[in-house]
C-alpha cells in the first residue's frame, strides 16, 4: 500500500466548501463557498488565493477556455462573470433553471460534448425530493431536464469515453449509474450503482480517474473512497473532519487531489476545528485524473 499524506492546501474555514474544478489554463483550482457566497481560485504557482463575494449563494464555478470569464450556478441561475475584474457585473446566461425561489443550484460538471449537466436542491429543506438534474447545450441555449425526485443532486462524474455517468442523490444516499450514448451523450438508461449504509455516511462530488476508477467524498464520515466501476471498495482515505464535500485531480500531471470540505455547523460562525472547512490535498495514491471539459459556447 502506498504511504498515503493528507495535507491542508489552504487553511481556510469554509462553511460549505463546494464546487471544485481544476483549471489548466491558470494552472490552478477553483472552488466556491455556497453558503459564504464567494468563488475562490487557487494560483499553485504562486499560490495566490484570489475570491469574489456575490449576493446569494453559489453553488459551483467552472472556467471557460480562451477567455477571462467563468461561468457560476447561483441560487437564481446560471451567469458569466469576469472574476479578476472585481467591479465587472455578473451577465446572467439564464434563469430558467432550478425557476422557483424555494431552490438552488448545486454541483455541475461539464461532459466532452461542452454541454452542463448541473442539479437543484431546496434551499428550505434537503430532505424534500424536489431537486432535478439538467442539461445545457450552450449551442442552441437549450435546458433539458433529465431527471427529478433528487433531495440533494451531488456530482455528476464522467468516465473517459463519456459512456458512463455516475450522479448522486446524497440525501437518499443513493448513486445512480447512467449509461450514454458514446456518439452524443444521451442517455440510454440509469440503475441504482450503488446504496450506502450508515457508517458509510453520505456520498458528496466525484471524479473519475484516467484508470476508470471513480473517487468519491462521504459526507459525515471523513472519507474519501475510490471505487472501481462495479462499486468495489478499493481503497478509502480519511480526512480530518467529517463533512468532505467534493474532489478534482490537479496539477500539471494530474496527480494532484485535492479535496473540499465543510464546517460541522451551518448555523454558527464558531469554528470547531481548524481543519472545518479546509482544502486538503492528498498525496501518493499513484492515480492521474482526467483532462477537463470546457463549456463549448
Amino acid at each position: 500500500m502506498n504511504n498515503i499524506l493528507v495535507n491542508i492546501a489552504i487553511p481556510i474555514n469554509c462553511k460549505l466548501g463546494e464546487g471544485i474544478h481544476w483549471d489548466s489554463e491558470r494552472n490552478g483550482f477553483w472552488f466556491v463557498d455556497i453558503l459564504n457566497h464567494i468563488v475562490y481560485f487557487y494560483n499553485l504557482e504562486n499560490f495566490d488565493l484570489n475570491k469574489r463575494q456575490f449576493d446569494q449563494p453559489v453553488g459551483w464555478v467552472i472556467p471557460i477556455k480562451n477567455t477571462d470569464k467563468i461561468i457560476i450556478g447561483l441560487k437564481y441561475g446560471i451567469a458569466f462573470v469576469r472574476f479578476f475584474e472585481i467591479n465587472e457585473p455578473i451577465i446572467w446566461f439564464t434563469k430558467e433553471f432550478p425557476g422557483q425561489n424555494d431552490l438552488r443550484l448545486n454541483d455541475a460538471k461539464i461532459d466532452k460534448f461542452g454541454r452542463l449537466w448541473l442539479g437543484s436542491i431546496s434551499s428550505i429543506d434537503e430532505s424534500n425530493p424536489i431537486g432535478s438534474l439538467a442539461r445545457v447545450d450552450f449551442i442552441d441555449n437549450k435546458i433539458d431536464i433529465i431527471d427529478t425526485n433528487y433531495k440533494v443532486t451531488n456530482g455528476p462524474a464522467f468516465n473517459d469515453e463519456n459512456t458512463i455517468m455516475l450522479h448522486n442523490d446524497s440525501g437518499k444516499k443513493i448513486t445512480y449509474i447512467f449509461k450514454l450514448d458514446k456518439n452524443n451523450g444521451d442517455i440510454i438508461n440509469k440503475s441504482i450503482w450503488k446504496i450506502y449504509s450508515e457508517h458509510e455516511g453520505y456520498p458528496d462530488g466525484m471524479n473519475f480517474d484516467a484508470d476508470g476508477n471513480v473517487w468519491i467524498a462521504h459526507w459525515g464520515v471523513g472519507k474519501v473512497c475510490k471505487y472501481n466501476i462495479e462499486g468495489k471498495l478499493l481503497q478509502t482515505i480519511s480526512i480530518p473532519t467529517p463533512n468532505v464535500t467534493n474532489i478534482c485531480f490537479g496539477g500539471k500531471e494530474l496527480n494532484r487531489i485535492f479535496v473540499t470540505t465543510a464546517s460541522n455547523n451551518f448555523n454558527t460562525d464558531n469554528i470547531v476545528s481548524e481543519f472545518d472547512g479546509a482544502i486538503f490535498e492528498i498525496i501518493g495514491t499513484n492515480a492521474k485524473g482526467l483532462n477537463s471539459h470546457f463549456p463549448k459556447l
